[in-house]
C-alpha cells in the first residue's frame, strides 16, 4: 500500500495550505500535500486544492470528482454537512 500512495502523491503537481487542527486551541499551517489520516482540517474561504479523501464536518464545499470518476472533463458536486449534536 505504501508504493500506490507514493505513486499517487507523485501524481500531485500542486499544493495549497489549509490550516489543521492539533486539539485545543492548536492550529498550524501545512501543506496539503503533507496531510496525513486523521488529520481534522480548516477549509480555507478562499478555498485550495487538496488531493485527498476528506469527511466535511460542517459548511458547504464544491468538489471536483473528475479525478475520483476518471471522467475526461471537470465534474463538479456541491456537498453541504451540518454537525449534528
Amino acid at each position: 500500500m505504501l508504493q500506490n500512495q507514493q505513486s499517487l502523491r507523485d501524481t500531485v503537481q500542486s499544493h495549497d495550505v489549509v490550516t489543521v487542527w492539533r486539539g485545543a486551541d492548536k492550529y498550524e499551517e501545512l501543506a496539503t500535500t503533507k496531510l496525513v489520516p486523521g488529520d481534522v482540517i480548516i477549509i480555507p474561504p478562499h478555498g485550495c486544492d487538496m488531493h485527498c479523501d476528506a469527511v466535511l464536518l460542517s459548511g458547504t464545499c464544491i468538489v471536483n470528482e473528475s479525478m475520483l470518476t476518471g471522467t475526461g472533463g471537470r465534474r463538479y458536486r456541491v456537498i453541504t454537512a451540518t454537525v449534528q449534536s
